[in-house]
């Protein structure tokens, strides 16, 4: 018990001194500060005593006499006659540091000065140096800035430096700020104040303890002095852009290092006092909505319109990812901070000297000046694209008529719809849905006869699985057209090609409506058209809301009116749990295979504009997510990223968003047919338009969440084709929740995965003219 209680008592001692920082100085010329530093040496049994005065003497009469050689006995000689008659112990000043216990024997400050700078000469020349002694800078954050800091006392480019945090000294910080084992539990900014008295005792540090608010901002920038120079290296967003209003009002020029592929951002409200701040990045936003900002969600659109995701490297995108599944938080490291605090203090002394006088935003990328082979630097927040044809450039160098044959006599009877009508039933029919909106239909007509062409090369590749999304998509125009077709007093006769990969999906041939048929599908056309035009995909995330039983009754009879087909609607909590699971792996899969996951990225349109260009794809507007799940997305766009988490076992936040979005379902439905063949998926894109409308109808919302099915269709279907060995031990797990939750087998053909929730208001999706997917062959009968 008396050594734990002797312990104690040393740890409340240590208490005494957390804060202190300023070391005590004692001249042995001035007698009260001689007995004082006896009294010291005499109370203090434990004193570690540092006297390395000759050595430093030696030094110092070297670097002023820089053209002079000093053999042993000539440098004895001339420390003696620097001496002059003092006794070697009062010459200089002793310092002690009470935190280490040491005293410590140096030169004086002028001449201390002169011999820990002298190798600055003349990368800094002896006037600069004066000059710098003069210069006032802050640091704000002291994980890179205590790094900068250091440097800044090491090169002695300030006269005074002010630093910032309120931040206590964890082990987790000792990965990249250079401090001792013995300094954890004390506060960041002390932790570098110690060490900076201990590089130069006479270098003047004003500490922040609190760190920085905005009540303290222009203290920190005013008081003693405007500052000359403010380096921002803190965490906080509400802070950076604080802090820059200030500087800027004060005009005093603001420096960041980002400790992520060499970053360097210069601000220079001194020369530029109009100039927006961040470099006006934050253009579009509203600073105060910035600064208000206090969750990571709040934060995520203004953080990353200042980073700019083009400037992180691929590993810190692939951390990001995994922040709150396998990390805490981003990564630092004392490599990049080490490298970071060079820079920028470099940077700032030619700043201080008036050398370099620009804004901007810099990157010094260690990695890629120094890296196998060539390499330049990659701002941009695009992956590279191949200068291969796009499916428009390949449509329009395809021969169709090789697909669709020499033009054929129509038989009798048959009517030839005008151009205006064949218009009119082609725009009602492309309005169908289809895999990623690719819209992979070309529609030809030609002697009264209309054909239906598969754009093979608008689909994907690797989801959509032997076509069959393609031709669920295409079926279900089939289903609008003839729903446009009834509307303009027309019948069609649909002639389907059961063949696989043939391009020429149907043959459609018109007939004046008779009054029978008129009769016969009055009902149908009633219940369907109606709707037609609300029908539409809806991405929204709802709370999850019980939908009456007869609506899901509805939909079944809806699907079972298509010969053969059958919907299957799970609605159970339980259930929805086992789904999400299913969905949130499935996506995961979908996003970690190499040709999946650049087919996914093609097939978003990030940006309004690219949207409206090209009338394919998925607009962003129509997706609900949050800021971080957006930024989560930009992350994982490059494949070097998603290789990263693959290989550090990842990607668990590619889960989240699919099982959030059956988190917040109703039900979820799936739709088969008795095969896998092609009529079948054809004939099952009808029974999907019609649920799709009939939900329109009822007020529910659907989206569809076929990725696994189209997954499953390789493992089941297709002998594994394209699947790595993690792939196919994942989709076999969940192979088998899928069947047990549907109560299948691996028999029928899985048209459609869909979800149902709460109706929402929406964005639609664009879709391509009617003239860039209609041609009139004007080709003459042979």
């Amino acid at each position: 018990m008396e050594k734990i209680h002797g312990l104690n008592a040393l740890r409340s001692e240590s208490d005494k001194i957390k804060q202190v920082h300023v070391p005590e100085f004692f001249k042995l010329s001035n007698p009260s500060e001689k007995e004082k530093l006896l009294r010291l040496i005499q109370d203090n049994k434990h004193l570690c005593v540092h006297d390395e005065m000759i050595g430093q003497l030696e030094e110092l009469v070297k670097s002023l006499n820089p053209d002079r050689p000093f053999p042993k006995q000539i440098l004895d000689d001339a420390v003696k006659i620097h001496l002059k008659d003092t006794p070697i112990e009062e010459y200089g000043v002793w310092v002690f540091y009470p935190w280490s216990n040491k005293l410590i024997h140096i030169l004086d400050e002028r001449e201390f000065i002169e011999a820990r700078t002298n190798r600055n000469k003349n990368k800094i020349t002896t006037d600069e140096q004066k000059l710098l002694a003069t210069k006032k800078v802050g640091v704000i954050g002291l994980s890179v800035g205590s790094s900068v800091s250091t440097t800044l006392a090491l090169e002695r480019i300030v006269g005074e430096l002010r630093i910032a945090d309120n931040d206590i000294l964890e082990l987790t910080n000792l990965n990249r700020i250079r401090t001792g084992l013995h300094n954890l539990g004390i506060t960041k900014v002390v932790a570098v104040a110690r060490e900076i008295a201990e590089i130069d005792p006479f270098l003047t540090v004003v500490c922040f303890h609190e760190g920085i608010t905005e009540a303290n901002l222009d203290s920190f920038i005013l008081d003693g002095g405007k500052l000359d120079v403010l380096i921002d290296e803190c965490d906080g967003l509400d802070i950076k852009i604080a802090c820059r209003e200030r500087a800027k009002f004060h005009r005093v020029p603001v420096l960041m290092e980002a400790s992520e592929r060499g970053t360097i951002d210069v601000e220079r409200f001194d020369l530029e006092p109009e100039r927006p701040i961040l470099h006006g990045l934050l253009h579009d936003m509203d600073p105060q909505k910035a600064k208000a900002a206090r969750t990571n969600e709040e934060k995520m659109p203004f953080m990353m319109q200042i980073v700019g995701l083009g400037n992180l490297s691929d590993r810190m995108r692939s951390s990001l990812l995994e922040i709150t599944q396998t990390v805490n938080t981003w990564p630092q490291l004392a490599s990049a901070v080490t490298y970071g605090g060079g820079m920028t203090a470099d940077i700032c002394r030619r700043m201080l000297l008036d050398q370099y006088r620009e804004s901007g935003r810099y990157i010094v990328d260690i990695a890629d000046l120094v890296a196998d082979g060539s390499s330049k630097i990659d701002t941009s927040l695009e992956e590279n694209t191949s200068a291969e044809q796009s499916p428009v450039e390949l449509a329009a160098t395809r021969n169709y008529h090789a697909i669709i044959g020499s033009s054929e006599k129509l038989p009798d009877g048959f009517h030839i719809p005008s151009e205006t009508e064949i218009t009119s039933l082609v725009s009602t029919a492309i309005k169908a849905p289809s895999g990623g909106n690719n819209q992979p239909w070309k529609w030809i007509y030609r002697s009264g006869i209309l054909y239906l062409v598969h754009e093979v090369d608008a689909s994907t590749q690797y989801l959509d699985f032997r076509h069959r999304g393609a031709y669920i998509g295409l079926g279900a125009a089939i289903e609008n057209l003839e729903l446009e077709a009834y509307t303009l007093g027309l019948e069609t006769e649909v002639k389907l090609y059961p063949e696989e990969d043939q391009l020429l999906i149907a043959k459609i041939f018109f007939r004046k409506l008779s009054d029978d048929i008129r009769g016969a599908k009055k009902t149908w056309h009633q219940q369907y058209y109606p709707f037609l035009d609300q029908r539409a995909t809806n991405r929204r995330v709802s709370k999850r809301v019980k939908i009456p039983e007869w609506k899901y009754d509805a939909l079944k009879k809806v699907a079972s009116e298509i010969p053969g087909a059958k919907l299957i609607i799970k609605s159970s909590d339980e259930e929805l749990e086992t789904i999400a699971k299913i969905i949130g792996k499935s996506e995961r899969t979908l996003l970690t295979n190499e040709t999946s996951h650049r087919e996914f990225y093609n097939e978003i349109k990030w940006k309004t504009e690219d949207a409206i260009r090209s009338r394919t794809g998925i607009d962003m507007r129509t997706v609900d997510v949050t800021n971080t799940e957006l930024a989560g997305f930009n992350l994982a766009r490059k494949w070097s990223v998603v290789k990263n988490l693959i290989r550090w076992g990842g990607g668990g936040a590619f889960e989240k968003l699919g099982k959030k979005c059956i988190d917040h379902s109703s039900a979820v439905g799936l739709l088969t047919m008795p095969s896998y063949s092609r009529l079948d998926f054809l004939n099952g894109g009808k029974a999907m338009q019609r649920i799709w409308i009939k939900c329109a109808e009822l007020d529910i919302a659907i989206q569809p969440m076929s990725a696994a099915i189209f997954l499953f269709a390789r493992l089941v279907k297709g002998n594994n084709e394209g699947l790595s060995d993690d792939m196919i031990k994942v989709l076999s797990e969940i192979r088998v929740l899928h069947e047990e939750v549907f109560g299948i087998n691996k028999d029928p053909g899985e048209i459609f995965l869909f979800r149902l929730h709460e109706s929402e208001e929406m964005t639609k999706s664009l879709r391509k003219p009617v003239e860039d997917v209609l041609v009139f062959d004007k080709t003459q009968t042979s």
